[in-house]
Protein backbone atom coordinates (compact mmCIF):
# COMPACT_ATOMS: atom_id res chain seq x y z
CA UNK A 1 0.00 0.00 0.00
CA UNK A 2 1.36 3.68 -1.13
CA UNK A 3 1.91 6.62 1.17
CA UNK A 4 -1.44 8.10 -0.70
CA UNK A 5 -3.38 4.70 0.20
CA UNK A 6 -2.02 4.76 3.13
CA UNK A 7 -3.15 8.40 4.21
CA UNK A 8 -6.62 8.18 2.51
CA UNK A 9 -7.45 4.97 4.56
CA UNK A 10 -6.30 6.89 7.88
CA UNK A 11 -8.76 10.06 7.59
CA UNK A 12 -11.23 7.93 7.85
CA UNK A 13 -14.58 7.03 5.87
CA UNK A 14 -15.03 8.30 2.72
CA UNK A 15 -17.71 10.98 1.97
CA UNK A 16 -19.61 7.46 0.34
CA UNK A 17 -19.37 5.82 3.87
CA UNK A 18 -20.85 8.72 5.61
CA UNK A 19 -23.90 9.03 3.73
CA UNK A 20 -24.74 5.61 4.29
CA UNK A 21 -24.52 6.08 7.61
CA UNK A 22 -26.16 9.03 7.56
CA UNK A 23 -29.42 7.55 6.12
CA UNK A 24 -29.55 4.24 8.39
CA UNK A 25 -29.82 7.14 11.05
CA UNK A 26 -32.29 8.52 9.42
CA UNK A 27 -33.83 5.29 8.64
CA UNK A 28 -33.96 4.18 12.14
CA UNK A 29 -35.30 7.87 13.44
CA UNK A 30 -38.15 7.66 10.75
CA UNK A 31 -39.25 4.22 11.88
CA UNK A 32 -43.00 3.23 13.09
CA UNK A 33 -43.50 2.43 16.45
CA UNK A 34 -44.73 -1.23 15.64
CA UNK A 35 -41.34 -2.02 14.17
CA UNK A 36 -38.83 -0.41 16.84
CA UNK A 37 -40.18 -2.96 19.00
CA UNK A 38 -38.45 -5.61 16.89
CA UNK A 39 -34.74 -4.13 17.13
CA UNK A 40 -32.75 -5.78 18.62
CA UNK A 41 -29.76 -3.27 19.05
CA UNK A 42 -29.11 -1.53 21.99
CA UNK A 43 -28.07 2.08 20.82
CA UNK A 44 -30.33 1.88 17.37
CA UNK A 45 -33.22 0.74 19.38
CA UNK A 46 -32.68 3.87 21.01
CA UNK A 47 -32.26 6.33 18.18
CA UNK A 48 -35.35 4.79 16.66
CA UNK A 49 -37.19 5.22 20.00
CA UNK A 50 -35.92 8.73 20.24
CA UNK A 51 -37.37 9.47 16.73
CA UNK A 52 -40.40 8.43 16.91
CA UNK A 53 -41.24 9.96 20.12
CA UNK A 54 -39.85 13.42 19.13
CA UNK A 55 -42.13 13.01 15.67
CA UNK A 56 -44.72 11.96 18.09
CA UNK A 57 -44.60 15.42 20.27
CA UNK A 58 -44.26 17.44 16.26
CA UNK A 59 -40.42 17.94 17.78
CA UNK A 60 -41.39 19.22 20.92
CA UNK A 61 -44.33 21.44 20.01
CA UNK A 62 -46.72 19.40 21.35
CA UNK A 63 -45.57 17.57 24.53
CA UNK A 64 -49.10 17.28 25.55
CA UNK A 65 -48.94 14.45 22.97
CA UNK A 66 -46.90 12.34 25.28
CA UNK A 67 -46.99 10.20 27.93
CA UNK A 68 -45.31 10.73 31.24
CA UNK A 69 -42.35 7.86 30.47
CA UNK A 70 -42.25 9.48 26.73
CA UNK A 71 -41.64 12.96 28.27
CA UNK A 72 -38.68 11.63 30.17
CA UNK A 73 -37.71 9.50 27.20
CA UNK A 74 -37.93 12.95 25.32
CA UNK A 75 -36.03 15.08 27.98
CA UNK A 76 -32.66 12.61 28.55
CA UNK A 77 -32.51 12.38 25.17
CA UNK A 78 -32.69 16.01 24.29
CA UNK A 79 -30.21 16.77 27.08
CA UNK A 80 -27.98 14.11 25.74
CA UNK A 81 -27.83 16.09 22.76
CA UNK A 82 -27.14 19.42 23.57
CA UNK A 83 -24.58 18.13 25.59
CA UNK A 84 -23.00 16.55 23.30
CA UNK A 85 -23.03 19.59 20.81
CA UNK A 86 -21.31 21.76 23.48
CA UNK A 87 -21.39 20.74 27.17
CA UNK A 88 -23.64 21.61 29.68
CA UNK A 89 -24.02 25.35 28.74
CA UNK A 90 -25.19 24.45 25.28
CA UNK A 91 -28.24 22.61 27.05
CA UNK A 92 -28.69 25.51 29.50
CA UNK A 93 -28.52 28.27 26.67
CA UNK A 94 -30.93 25.79 23.69
CA UNK A 95 -34.57 25.88 23.82
CA UNK A 96 -34.10 22.15 25.72
CA UNK A 97 -32.73 23.94 28.71
CA UNK A 98 -36.44 24.69 28.94
CA UNK A 99 -36.27 21.36 30.47
CA UNK A 100 -33.80 22.29 33.34
CA UNK A 101 -35.96 21.80 35.97
CA UNK A 102 -37.17 18.77 35.27
CA UNK A 103 -34.14 17.17 33.64
CA UNK A 104 -32.70 15.50 37.34
CA UNK A 105 -36.18 13.41 37.78
CA UNK A 106 -36.25 12.12 34.79
CA UNK A 107 -32.18 11.25 35.03
CA UNK A 108 -33.35 9.40 38.33
CA UNK A 109 -36.53 8.09 36.75
CA UNK A 110 -34.10 6.07 34.34
CA UNK A 111 -31.57 5.34 36.93
CA UNK A 112 -28.74 7.65 35.67
CA UNK A 113 -27.25 8.48 39.21
CA UNK A 114 -23.99 9.68 38.03
CA UNK A 115 -25.49 11.75 35.30
CA UNK A 116 -27.94 13.45 37.94
CA UNK A 117 -24.85 14.15 39.93
CA UNK A 118 -23.11 15.96 37.19
CA UNK A 119 -26.37 18.11 36.35
CA UNK A 120 -27.05 18.45 40.02
CA UNK A 121 -23.47 20.34 40.54
CA UNK A 122 -24.42 22.22 37.35
CA UNK A 123 -27.47 23.64 38.88
CA UNK A 124 -25.96 24.37 41.85
CA UNK A 125 -23.74 27.20 40.46
CA UNK A 126 -27.40 28.94 39.64
CA UNK A 127 -29.12 28.58 43.15
CA UNK A 128 -31.51 31.28 41.80
CA UNK A 129 -32.73 28.29 39.35
CA UNK A 130 -33.29 28.24 35.97
CA UNK A 131 -36.46 29.91 34.02
CA UNK A 132 -37.91 28.41 31.23
CA UNK A 133 -38.37 31.35 29.12
CA UNK A 134 -35.47 31.36 26.72
CA UNK A 135 -34.57 34.48 26.99
CA UNK A 136 -34.96 34.96 30.70
CA UNK A 137 -32.69 31.82 31.24
CA UNK A 138 -29.90 33.62 28.87
CA UNK A 139 -30.17 36.66 30.66
CA UNK A 140 -29.85 35.18 34.20
CA UNK A 141 -27.35 32.45 32.74
CA UNK A 142 -24.87 35.99 31.12
CA UNK A 143 -25.22 37.36 34.73
CA UNK A 144 -23.94 34.74 36.21
CA UNK A 145 -21.56 32.75 34.37
CA UNK A 146 -18.12 33.60 36.29
CA UNK A 147 -14.78 31.84 35.56
CA UNK A 148 -14.91 29.55 38.27
CA UNK A 149 -18.55 28.37 37.26
CA UNK A 150 -16.96 27.65 33.63
CA UNK A 151 -14.71 25.45 35.20
CA UNK A 152 -17.13 23.46 37.32
CA UNK A 153 -18.89 23.25 33.95
CA UNK A 154 -16.34 22.20 32.14
CA UNK A 155 -15.35 19.71 34.51
CA UNK A 156 -18.68 18.40 34.81
CA UNK A 157 -18.54 18.26 30.34
CA UNK A 158 -15.71 16.01 30.60
CA UNK A 159 -17.27 13.55 32.98
CA UNK A 160 -20.29 13.40 31.04
CA UNK A 161 -18.32 12.85 28.07
CA UNK A 162 -17.20 9.68 29.50
CA UNK A 163 -20.80 8.21 29.88
CA UNK A 164 -20.70 7.10 33.32
CA UNK A 165 -24.42 5.56 33.09
CA UNK A 166 -24.35 4.43 30.23
CA UNK A 167 -27.65 6.68 29.04
CA UNK A 168 -28.45 4.24 25.60
CA UNK A 169 -28.67 1.27 28.04
CA UNK A 170 -30.57 2.81 31.00
CA UNK A 171 -32.78 4.60 28.19
CA UNK A 172 -33.41 0.76 26.73
CA UNK A 173 -34.19 -0.74 30.21
CA UNK A 174 -36.40 2.62 30.99
CA UNK A 175 -38.77 1.88 27.82
CA UNK A 176 -38.67 -1.60 27.90
CA UNK A 177 -39.97 -1.23 31.51
CA UNK A 178 -42.37 0.59 30.43
CA UNK A 179 -43.47 -0.57 27.30
CA UNK A 180 -47.10 -0.51 28.24
CA UNK A 181 -46.95 3.60 28.31
CA UNK A 182 -45.34 4.00 25.30
CA UNK A 183 -47.64 4.07 22.43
Amino acid sequence: MGLFDRLKKSLGPTKKQMMETVKAMLDLMEMDIKDIWGITDTKQFVLAMSGWIHRKSNFGTRLSALTDEERVVYIVVSFRGEVNNGGFQQFLYSSSGAFAGELLFSLSAIGAKRTAELYRGVLESFPWGIPTDIVQRRKRLEEALTEDILKAIDFSDDEFFKDPDDLDQLLYRYIMNNQHRIT
